[in-house]
């Protein structure tokens, strides 16, 4: 009996292990807590160093952009990066880009990122396409069409603004460049999410749309 007890506990721990995500205005110990210590950081001119090395190096004044951690979302590893504010007096996150080692596609969000999903399914959430940048945060080869959605919920210390959910898409081997394109089969490669002012939730840029993701 203390066998199976033990053994639904720990499948528990893994299940919740590999579908949170933390929000912006996290401090650095809710993302350990989420997703384990990190492997490797980014460093203000763009060095990679792994934990070991950063926390044992002699860096001078060297600060750190980017923290990598790396968990697995269901059967596919993915490649969080979490960038912070004021990483000396108190770090909060700033950003995250969720790179899955494959794509996925739109209508498998669900299984994948279940509390993006959640996030992006709210009553509350409304869902775009533009083709306007909006991020610099993507590393793949980008979409003329970004597929994105504004949610109502203001990240920790930033007082007017929301969190903006970003959607790098591609079609089957292309790249999308017109919005009809975008259907459930659709493919995203990578998840930013980052905050935006809510007086940019009126830019004409953003073309709503019916939420893909229900």
């Amino acid at each position: 009996m203390k066998i199976k007890v033990a053994l639904l506990l720990l499948a528990l721990c893994l299940v919740f292990s590999q579908t949170a995500f933390a929000d912006l205005g996290d401090k650095k110990a809710a993302i350990a807590a989420k997703y384990g210590e990190y492997r490797m950081v980014v460093d203000d001119r763009g060095r990679v160093w792994t934990k070991a090395d950063w926390e044992a190096g002699d860096k001078g004044k060297e600060s750190t952009l980017t923290y990598i951690h790396y968990f697995t979302a269901k059967d596919v590893r993915v490649q969080l990066d979490v960038m912070y504010y004021d990483y000396q007096a108190d770090p909060r996150v700033k950003a995250q880009r969720f790179t899955p080692d494959w794509s996925i596609q739109i209508k498998d969000m669900k299984s994948y990122f279940p509390d993006i999903y959640a996030l992006i399914t709210a009553p509350e959430a409304k869902v775009f396409n533009t083709n306007s940048k909006m991020t610099s945060n993507f590393l793949d080869e980008r979409s003329p069409v970004v597929l994105g959605a504004v949610v109502p919920k203001e990240p920790t210390g930033r007082k007017g603004w929301y969190t903006l959910v970003l959607f790098n898409i591609k079609g089957e081997g292309t790249l999308i460049k017109d919005p009809k394109q975008i259907t459930p089969d659709t493919y995203i490669s990578e998840i930013v999410l980052v905050g935006i002012d809510k007086l940019e939730v009126d830019d004409s840029s953003l073309r709503w749309q019916k939420n893909i993701f229900q």
